[in-house]
Parts: C-alpha cells; sequence; structure tokens
C-alpha cells in the first residue's frame, strides 16, 4: 500500500519567527498524534489531522506539552549524525537546517563546534535537551507561549 502524502500548513501564530520549522499534516488516519521530523528539507513537526486539530496546534497551553519534547527529539537526532559526520553537518544542509543551527548557536550562545563537544564530553541526551531548552526558553518562547494565557490578579 501507498504511503499517504503529506501537506504543509501554516505554523501556530505564536511560533512566528521560526521560519526554519515546517508544520505538516500526515494525511494519514494511522498516524502518530504528533511527531517531530528530521526530513532532508527541514526540521518539521508532523500531526495527524484526524486526532489534532490545528485550533488545538494554536493553543498556547497546548503547546507547552507537545514543542520542548519535539524540541529536543530534533535536537537529538541532529546531535546524533552530526557527531557520526565528518564535517559536523551530515545532511542538514538546507536553508532550513543552517536556519536552525542558527537558532540553537545564538539562543545558547555556543558556536556549533562547542555545541558538538559539548555532546561528545557531557553526552547526546544532555546537550539535545540543553539545545532544546535555549529554543524554548532562551528565545522567549517560552514567554511568548506564557503571555497568552489569563492574566492572574492577586
Amino acid at each position: 500500500m501507498a504511503r499517504p502524502t503529506s501537506n504543509p500548513v501554516p505554523r501556530p501564530y505564536f511560533l512566528h519567527g521560526w521560519e526554519f520549522m515546517a508544520f505538516i499534516q500526515a494525511n494519514d488516519d494511522e498516524a502518530i498524534a504528533i511527531r517531530a521530523s528530521t526530513g532532508l528539507e527541514g526540521p518539521a513537526i508532523v500531526y495527524n489531522e484526524f486526532v489534532v486539530s490545528a485550533a488545538e496546534l494554536e493553543d498556547r497551553d497546548l503547546a507547552k506539552w507537545w514543542l520542548l519534547p519535539s524540541m529536543f527529539h530534533i535536537a537529538y537526532v541532529v546531535l546524533h549524525e552530526c557527531l557520526s559526520s565528518p564535517d559536523g553537518v551530515g545532511r542538514f544542509t538546507t536553508v532550513a537546517w543552517t536556519a536552525y543551527r542558527q537558532a540553537v548557536c545564538r539562543h545558547s550562545a555556543m558556536a556549533w563546534a562547542q555545541i558538538l563537544n559539548g555532546a561528545l564530553r557531557e553526552g547526546t541526551e544532555f546537550m539535545a535537551d540543553h539545545m532544546a531548552n535555549c529554543l524554548f526558553v532562551e528565545s522567549g518562547m517560552r514567554d511568548r507561549i506564557d503571555a497568552g494565557g489569563p492574566v492572574l490578579m492577586g
């Protein structure tokens, strides 16, 4: 049986500025609800539109539960493959992947070579966690997501 095609869709509004990140409908009712992808084109979030609606992707309270783990997964795969590559970049050469690495470097205040050295020294999982947290917290994304919630008086 042929695999269903997938359709790119607009990113949730709170992710403006993250042009490196694509959002893709799986077009497969048996696909997992939401997952990260490290395709050749660039990092992406693939979601099963039969399980997760576009409105749910826009819900900032729900984003806290899927965005950071997705960023971790992407970072882990990227680090694992880049560490195995002689040039430290491997297959991640597209404009989107270059923008992703630049964003990680900017928000972690580290050069890509330092990130790879950190992964060798501290472990891939540790550095992937660091990269994901830098993209989520240091970039201001967490604040942007939190700003959409209710204002608490007190």
